[in-house]
């Protein structure tokens, strides 16, 4: 009987210290976020590709849980229009201005804030415009496509439905065409918590026409699927986790599940 009461007060007392240290100490996860072990070195080849593709494909047609992609990606803009408030760093004081190859020779840019969402975000929920419309995902790119984008409620100043952005993403040149302006403090919810998308640049997610071989293009997409297949679930049911888990073993890459707290 004497052992039995010391482990019981042993083991809360190891539970009182640790409630009092961790906050989310006994609590569940609210999130799963997927994520990408290591650098992506060893991914820059077809057959990687393929498989990150198939594996973004397994994690969006599931019927288990709604697949959530949030892609923090700043942009370079040429010719930029707007003021340093909506340059990446600007909250942390850290701006700057680089020169940057594109197809019509060296330019002076900015790194801008932007995100890439799918459906599944830009529904939850439904958000309210000050102009124009939503563009639909995916979307397809080739070479020569303008991307819709939406801006967030104060780029309304300096541009205006129709006008169109040179950026480049991700070593990519790209123009973007305004479809939208977001209403004001209009927020996107991410594994982190909301974040309200006032100075952002909204991206669709975006998908190729054909399957790149070799070369700057097959580098391209294979970043832009490591992306996509970073996202994150909510912790539903026991078999939503499992059906993740799943996923992630089948796909043979290097991804893991990360549980996720809610400060609430």
């Amino acid at each position: 009987f004497s052992a039995i009461f010391t482990c019981i007060i042993v083991y809360l007392l190891v539970y009182l210290v640790q409630s009092k240290t961790d906050p989310f100490y006994g609590k569940a996860p609210s999130h799963y976020a997927v994520d990408l072990i290591g650098n992506l070195d060893s991914l820059y080849n077809a057959d990687s590709l393929n498989s990150l593709k198939a594996t973004h494909a397994a994690l969006c047609e599931n019927n288990d849980f709604s697949y959530y992609e949030v892609n923090y990606q700043f942009l370079y803009a040429i010719d930029f229009l707007g003021t340093d408030k909506f340059q990446y760093g600007y909250e942390a004081n850290k701006l700057q201005t680089v020169e940057i190859p594109t197809e019509e020779g060296t330019k002076s840019s900015i790194p801008i804030k932007a995100i890439q969402l799918n459906d599944a975000i830009l529904n939850k929920p439904a958000h309210k415009l000050l102009s124009g419309v939503f563009f639909n995902n995916d979307y397809e790119v080739v070479s020569s496509t303008e991307l819709p984008v939406l801006l967030g409620y104060e780029y309304d100043e300096y541009y205006s439905i129709g006008d169109t952005l040179k950026v480049q993403y991700i070593m990519k040149d790209m123009t973007l065409k305004v479809v939208g302006i977001l209403d004001k403090d209009e927020r996107i919810f991410t594994s982190d918590g909301a974040l309200n998308v006032n100075r952002y640049i909204l991206m669709p997610m975006i998908t190729y026409d054909q399957i790149p071989e070799t070369g700057d293009e097959l580098d391209f997409w294979v970043r832009n699927y490591a992306n996509r297949v970073t996202g994150y679930i909510t912790n539903d049911s026991n078999q939503s986790l499992a059906t993740l888990l799943k996923i992630i073993e089948q796909s043979e890459l290097p991804l893991k599940a990360v549980p996720v707290y809610s400060e609430k």
